[in-house]
């Protein structure tokens, strides 16, 4: 349901969305969405920004004043509110603290086209002023659809960004196919593949190889975004079964998240956890025909890894598996 993630994280994920696009809704003069967050924890809470008002201030008041006797007795006035409204209500203001007793008939006469008419209208259903509150209602709902639509434009600065990082790989794509044409070394090639899935917002990324001496894999190419924790002596020991060992038995790949981090993340030595100081990441090992070359390390100290950064990462480790092929055939054919 979450593509593999906790409903917690998820939610957390939700929060920063809103807590992230408060400075363009602000500019833009709406309401910040992450004033939203307190009332999905208190339902009894409405932030008062987001509060219809004009529609419940205006008929509580009235309902408490207006008296059914009064509706009943002068159905046929009610026109009257829409002609005299300038007038009576200067009236019924002098009038009304001197003489009470006297001054009733009037005062309902003069206050039931100001005060009285049009609130009794919304409620017994009079065709004056329905279409009123109707039109109310309706310029509200257009405002709240006005207010939806700038949500679309914070897209197109992300947009512009994503169009630049992937026209970035794409060119970086190309230098890896020009370097296996060319049959560079490949010590040359494996730093460009390093390089690559760097761009692809990973900002650790490590290619070890295995020394089978010591039992241990070692990092020798690397690629890290300097904001974060770096990867300065990537060595994970090898003398015991791991998820490290079994990617290094055949051609194959992981993503530790928390599906299934149960599984994996228990069996790596407590020397290993502290380096690696995250519990999810990319590794891949990486064949050239049936020989290990070695193995491809991604990770994000800041955000969070998505499906598509790991299929693109799964990508170029095979690139990077055929090309070390490509570029070994000549050497194969002359020895042969």
């Amino acid at each position: 349901k979450y593509k593999g993630k906790a409903e917690g994280e998820v939610e957390r994920r939700v929060h920063l969305n809103a807590v992230n696009s408060s400075d363009l809704f602000g500019s833009l003069g709406y309401p910040s969405p992450a004033r939203l967050i307190p009332m999905l924890v208190d339902e009894a809470y409405v932030d008062p920004a987001f509060e219809i008002t004009g529609i419940t201030t205006e008929t509580e008041k009235p309902a408490e004043q207006v008296k059914p006797v009064v509706a009943e007795k002068q159905p046929e006035k009610t026109p009257i509110a829409d002609s005299g409204s300038a007038a009576p209500p200067s009236v019924v203001v002098n009038k009304t603290p001197e003489q009470p007793a006297a001054t009733k008939p009037v005062v309902e006469k003069t206050d039931t086209p100001v005060k009285q008419a049009p609130v009794q209208d919304r409620w017994v259903n009079s065709d004056t002023s329905l279409p009123k509150k109707t039109a109310s209602i309706d310029a509200q709902k257009a405002a709240v659809a006005k207010a939806k639509q700038p949500v679309a434009k914070p897209a197109d600065p992300a947009a512009k960004k994503s169009a630049v990082d992937n026209a970035e790989v794409n060119r970086q794509v190309k230098k890896i196919q020009q370097m296996i044409q060319q049959k560079v070394h490949a010590k040359e090639l494996v730093q460009q593949v390093v390089d690559t899935i760097a761009c692809l917002g990973l900002q650790r990324v490590v290619f070890s190889v295995r020394v089978p001496q010591q039992k241990i894999l070692l990092g020798r190419f690397y690629a890290q975004d300097e904001s974060v924790s770096q990867l300065e002596n990537f060595k994970i020991p090898l003398d015991k079964p791991h998820v490290f060992t079994r990617l290094l038995e055949k051609s194959q790949h992981i993503w530790l998240n928390d599906g299934n981090r149960a599984k994996f993340w228990g069996l790596l030595s407590s020397q290993t956890k502290l380096m690696l100081k995250t519990e999810s990441f990319f590794a891949m090992s990486v064949f050239s025909n049936d020989h290990c070359v070695g193995l491809m390390y991604a990770d994000k100290i800041r955000g969070q890894l998505t499906a598509d950064d790991y299929k693109k990462f799964q990508a170029l480790c095979r690139m990077l598996s055929k090309g070390m092929m490509d570029i070994a055939k000549p050497r194969a054919e002359s020895t042969g």
